[in-house]
C-alpha cells in the first residue's frame, strides 16, 4: 500500500470511528465500508460491519464479514466473540442487539 492510500485509509478509518462515537451509525457503517473498499482486510472495519449486518437482521452478510475477518485474524478475540453471536443466532432464531447503537 503507498503512503498515499495510506494516508487515506487512516483519515477514512478515523472519520468512520468518529461517526460511530457520535452516534451516527448509518453513516459509520457507510465510512467503514469506504474503508473496507482501500483495505479489504481492516480488522475494525470488518467487525463494525459484521455486527452491523446482525444488528439489521442480515445474518447472511454478518457471517459473511466476519467468517472473512477470522480468516486473515485468526487471533483476534473480538472477531471471534462476533462470530460465535452469528451462530448463535442462527441456533436460536433470536436477533441478538448487543448493540442497538449499531441498527
Amino acid at each position: 500500500m503507498s503512503t498515499s492510500s495510506s494516508s487515506k485509509l487512516a483519515v477514512e478509518a478515523e472519520r468512520a470511528q468518529s461517526l460511530f462515537r457520535a452516534g451516527r451509525a448509518t453513516e459509520a457503517l457507510h465510512a467503514y465500508q469506504r474503508v473496507l473498499e482501500l483495505d479489504g482486510d481492516h480488522l475494525e472495519a470488518l467487525n463494525v460491519i459484521g455486527m452491523g449486518s446482525l444488528s439489521r437482521g442480515q445474518t447472511a452478510r454478518a457471517m459473511q464479514v466476519l467468517q472473512h475477518a477470522a480468516r486473515v485474524h485468526p487471533a483476534d478475540a473480538l472477531t471471534r466473540h462476533n462470530l460465535g453471536l452469528v451462530f448463535e443466532t442462527l441456533a436460536t432464531g433470536t436477533l441478538l442487539r448487543a448493540d442497538s447503537g449499531l441498527r
